[in-house]
């Protein structure tokens, strides 16, 4: 399931790596393949750019799209990726390595919560890492300096002002 929503307990958990294979992965793929992309490496410049902007908008938008007063809780398993076409192009381990590493690092620059585990994480364990990261992270005195930053060195023109308002008015509302 994409959505685990735990009205009781106040979040919603979103299964990154399952959104990731059924949705993300097919528009990357698109893209590297329409700019004659998909020969080159991970870490190539432009690849990432694909990669960065699909998960970024998917991600936000999934948030934004949220209705209800529960709070949005990433889940990224560090270790499973279901099969998807974006693996016949690179191995499993970059890509997850790549998901993993940036998640992270999206979780700098986004007002996001976000709980790393592993596919045998009993679910238990990671409510509560959820509902310790709701008590812990503050997205009411937020800016988006670093993300803009990323935006303009990545050409992530989609993350403007406007965008970035909207989603901080999502995120302060619940």
């Amino acid at each position: 399931m994409l959505f685990v929503e735990l009205p009781g307990k106040n979040i919603t958990l979103i299964d990154v790596n399952k959104l990731f294979a059924e949705q993300i992965q097919t528009k990357i793929l698109k893209d590297l393949k329409s700019f004659n992309l998909v020969d080159k490496p991970i870490t190539h410049k432009d690849v990432k750019k694909f990669f960065y902007h699909h998960i970024i908008f998917s991600l936000t938008e999934i948030i934004l799209s949220k209705t209800g007063d529960t709070k949005p809780v990433l889940v990224v398993y560090n270790d499973f990726l279901k099969e998807c076409d974006l693996l016949k192009y690179f191995s499993k381990t970059d890509v997850l390595s790549f998901l993993t590493k940036f998640i992270a690092k999206l979780e700098t620059l986004l007002p996001i919560r976000v709980v790393f585990c592993t596919v045998k994480t009993p679910f238990d364990i990671i409510t509560n890492a959820s509902l310790q990261k709701v008590k812990t992270v503050s997205n009411k005195n937020y800016t988006f300096e670093k993300v803009k930053l990323f935006a303009k060195r990545y050409e992530l023109t989609f993350l403007n002002n406007d965008y970035l308002n909207r989603f901080k008015t999502k995120q302060i509302m619940i």
